[in-house]
C-alpha cells in the first residue's frame, strides 16, 4: 500500500506501484509525479473556488497530473499487471486518475476533504 493510501477511491494501487517500480527501472525521478503539498493545496483552492464535489475534484486533478505522466511507465504497468495492452492514452488517464484519487485519500487524510463514494460513478 501506498503512503496514506486509504483505498476509498483508488481500490487497486497495484498498477500505480508497478508504475513507480517501472519508473525507477529506467532511471527515472519518480518525484514530480507523486502527489505533493502542491497538490493538496490545489485541491484546497478548488474547495474555495467552490468545487464541491467529489467528481469536480478527481477530473480537475486527474488534468494536472496526465502532463507528468511517462507514457511507456504507463502502458507497461497494464501490460505487467493485468497483462493487457492499452492504447497509451489510455493509460497516462488511468495512471493520472489513481494518482488524483491518491491525493484526494491523502488530502482526506490530512483532514482537508471528507470522501463520500456514495455520488462516484464506477470507477
Amino acid at each position: 500500500m501506498l503512503f496514506l493510501s486509504s483505498g476509498k477511491i483508488v481500490k487497486d494501487y497495484r498498477i500505480l506501484q508497478k508504475y513507480f517500480e517501472i519508473l525507477d527501472e529506467m532511471n527515472i525521478d519518480k518525484s514530480s509525479t507523486l502527489p505533493s503539498s502542491e497538490d493538496i493545496e490545489f485541491i484546497e483552492r478548488l474547495i474555495k473556488e467552490g468545487k464541491r464535489s467529489l467528481l469536480e475534484l478527481l477530473d480537475a486533478l486527474t488534468l494536472k497530473f496526465i502532463p507528468k505522466i511517462n507514457t511507456e511507465a504507463a502502458v507497461r504497468a497494464y501490460k505487467e499487471v493485468l497483462d493487457i495492452e492499452l492504447h497509451p492514452n489510455t493509460a497516462i488517464s488511468h495512471i493520472a486518475k489513481d494518482l488524483a484519487g491518491w491525493s484526494l485519500e491523502i488530502a482526506e487524510h490530512l483532514g482537508i476533504i471528507r470522501i463520500d463514494v456514495s455520488n462516484l460513478p464506477p470507477y
